[in-house]
């Protein structure tokens, strides 16, 4: 087969041949079943029967009758574009410091400034809470008039600085599908913040990247969680959540602040792929990479339900980007050197994903450059301090977040790294069950290629766009050095997540980026006009395509113009019974397997799936293994001030399937024998409330117990 080539004239060599692969792939693309929907239907059928009944997805959007519903979302909204713009400015001030800001562009400047100042902003709120001064909001916005003086200064001094430098042409621009084009990007954001403004939908958002911060917010301090390890990890991109808590002194409208600050977070990637696509490619090459990240459903995926792969994707962009830079730098190779550690940083603040993922290949990428340049005998500034000055960068962004683990949990990856730092409250037992649950341990050739073939066909939430123009990249003449370098970066995410992290696909996704902007380059291999039209046509049909993909359930939480405050207690939300308990606990609620405590109004005595126990800890003896007398269980929970105890069947079956933790002693017949004791009463369940695997029980008063 002959290799498609670049051109300038109208002819594109091997075009048949690329449009015979694309047409092949779109085959087994839309063939695919869709997991996430049982394997019912494949995904061109889904995908058909809503381009074919349109009124059936819109309608999702609008659950309520009447009109879209907006006005509730300007208060999180406003409050989380001024978090933005604030951290916006504290990074100009970082970059002008750094003079980095005479080096680029006005979108990258944007792009550099916020996701430095969003990972400053989170650090400060992390030093405030772990001083305790949570409880007073003049302490977080203590920095903001200086903040404000600094940045008004970098600009008025940059007015008499010579222009920064512009981007390189790059490749003469033949393809119109330039700025016209970003309409359709700005279509897919606004989706996305919709999605973003959302009330949380998903277990791990609801058991920890909000819960955290509203116990956090509640107590007006950071402290160790000793009843939930999550909230306890590095948790940089849910400070933002606690940050709207404060400032509005509100948690639930400032978990929609944190929310939409994550969300933010995809379009603000998006700025930086169309910079970059600018500088290395050509304009249309950007447009196409932020066209491509926005439209791949993965992105609204991250961003509707509240995960937080989207912002360490952009950090792990944004600390690449910025080492494609250090390369053609000259004078100021040191500030790029120390403006992509502290990226990578911020990317380990967000997950411990990102020290395998980010912070190791990019420091070991600097390790060869240092190896390649003695050799060569490079002269090369900053050549030989490289790995330094971005290991200390590294450390600023990340440094407090370990400093803080390492003094409250006694282990500053907790609770990873078991067997080098130990940890508060974990033992070797905890360990092996957390091993056995998050390590892979089937390394097969069928196993590899399953994997291998979902990330690049299968999964549900990919773009039918971004893995074979990523792919073309691959076979240009020009720029070929530099995707080879993406590509192999993206197969070293691949391979770790493949080797060492939970195979859930998610974990893959802050990858995404660099294909993007692979595809952006990608979709250059060629400039002949019928490759342009081709193009034109494949743009418009996958980003219609996705667009229905990524608006839709599952995919995305998408009662995108419903009341807030209808959507805080929807049934299809939230849980009859933590509605019940809401409206009927007339104290604290002890949760038994139940983690996803965030909708709770009324106080919850709770613990993951792997913590003590709390249930056992007041029922169970230690020394027959049976159960306490019942005075005495009754004593400790009104001490407690429980008055009601709530018992999620389905999901202690589920952990058992799972084999997470160790659930033997709750039983059915334990609650039966304290019933029958006299400690519990048990609630009977409506019928609406009986469909579901769970059970509630009253505290009974303290003189029936053991009658």
């Amino acid at each position: 087969m002959k290799k498609p080539t670049e051109n300038s004239g109208g002819r594109c060599p091997g075009l048949v041949w690329v449009l015979a692969a694309f047409g092949l792939y779109l085959l087994f693309f839309m063939a695919e079943p869709m997991q996430s929907l049982g394997g019912a239907l494949r995904r061109g059928q889904w995908i058909g029967m809503y381009l074919l009944l349109p009124d059936m997805l819109v309608s999702q959007w609008f659950p309520s009758p009447g009109g879209p519903v907006l006005l509730d979302r300007i208060l999180p909204f406003s409050v989380g574009l001024g978090v933005l713009a604030v951290a916006g400015m504290l990074g100009y001030v970082i970059l002008a410091a750094l003079r980095i800001d005479r080096e680029t562009t006005g979108l990258e400047q944007l792009f550099f400034s916020a996701a430095v100042g969003l990972n400053l902003v989170s650090t400060w709120t992390l030093a405030v809470g772990l001083l305790g001064g949570l409880g007073n909001r003049l302490w977080l916005l203590a920095p903001v008039p200086v903040i404000l003086a600094a940045f008004f200064l970098a600009v008025r001094q940059r007015r008499w600085a010579r222009p920064p430098r512009a981007a390189p042409a790059g490749e003469a621009e033949a393809f119109p599908l330039s700025r016209h084009w970003l309409w359709v990007a700005g279509v897919f954001a606004l989706f996305i913040l919709l999605g973003g403004i959302l009330p949380p939908n998903e277990f791990d958002v609801r058991e920890y990247h909000l819960q955290a911060p509203k116990e956090f917010f509640a107590a007006g301090r950071i402290s160790f969680l000793p009843h939930n390890l999550y909230g306890n990890m590095a948790l940089g991109a849910e400070m933002h959540a606690l940050l709207g808590m404060v400032l509005l002194g509100d948690w639930w409208t400032g978990a929609l602040v944190g929310k939409t600050v994550i969300a933010m977070f995809a379009p603000l990637t998006a700025l930086g792929l169309l910079a970059a696509g600018r500088r290395l490619y050509s304009p249309a090459a950007g447009v196409i990479a932020a066209i491509v990240y926005l439209s791949t459903p993965w992105t609204m995926n991250l961003s509707a339900y509240g995960f937080i792969e989207g912002a360490l994707g952009m950090y792990l962009f944004a600390a690449t980007y910025a080492l494609i830079l250090w390369r053609g730098a000259g004078r100021r190779a040191g500030a790029w050197l120390l403006l992509a550690g502290y990226l990578a940083g911020g990317a380990v603040a967000c997950k411990y994903t990102a020290l395998p993922f980010v912070a190791a290949p990019l420091g070991g990428w600097l390790l060869w450059q240092v190896f390649v340049s003695r050799r060569g005998g490079s002269g090369k500034p900053f050549t030989w301090l490289a790995p330094v000055l971005f290991t200390v960068a590294a450390l600023a962004g990340c440094g407090l977040w370990l400093a803080k683990n390492w003094v409250l949990a006694g282990n500053p990856t907790y609770p990873l790294l078991y067997g080098l730092f130990g940890g508060r409250t974990w033992t070797p037992e905890k360990n092996a069950m957390w091993n056995a649950v998050h390590q892979p341990h089937v390394f097969t050739l069928r196993a590899l290629g399953q994997d291998l073939w979902r990330v690049a066909v299968g999964s549900d939430w990919l773009s039918p766009l971004v893995v074979p123009l990523a792919a073309l990249a691959l076979l240009r003449r020009e720029k070929r050095w530099l995707a080879l370098g993406l590509a192999a970066y993206f197969a070293f995410i691949i391979g770790s997540w493949w080797m060492l992290a939970l195979r859930t696909d998610r974990y893959w996704t802050p990858g995404v980026p660099i294909l993007a902007l692979m595809a952006g380059g990608g979709a250059m291999w060629c400039r002949g006009k019928t490759w342009q039209y081709t193009l034109r046509g494949l743009m418009a049909a996958g980003c219609l395509a996705s667009f229905v993909v990524l608006t839709a359930t599952p995919c995305a939480y998408n009662p995108f113009f419903a009341p807030l405050e209808e959507l805080r207690t929807a049934p299809d939300r939230v849980n009859p019974w933590h509605l019940y308990l809401n409206e009927n606990a007339g104290g604290a609620v002890l949760m038994v397997g139940e983690a996803q405590v965030f909708d709770f109004e009324v106080p919850v005595v709770y613990n993951t799936w792997l913590d003590d126990s709390i249930f056992e800890r007041i029922v169970r003896d230690p020394r027959t293994g049976g159960l306490r007398p019942a005075p005495e269980i009754s004593a400790e929970l009104h001490a407690r001030g429980i008055s009601h105890v709530y018992v999620a069947w389905s999901e202690i079956y589920r952990y058992r399937a799972t084999g997470y933790g160790d659930w033997s002693f709750v039983q059915p017949a334990v609650f039966d024998r304290l019933v029958a004791e006299g400690v519990l009463e048990g609630v009977p369940p409506t019928e609406e409330l009986e469909k579901y695997v769970a059970r509630t029980y009253r505290v009974a008063a303290p003189s029936a117990a053991g009658r």
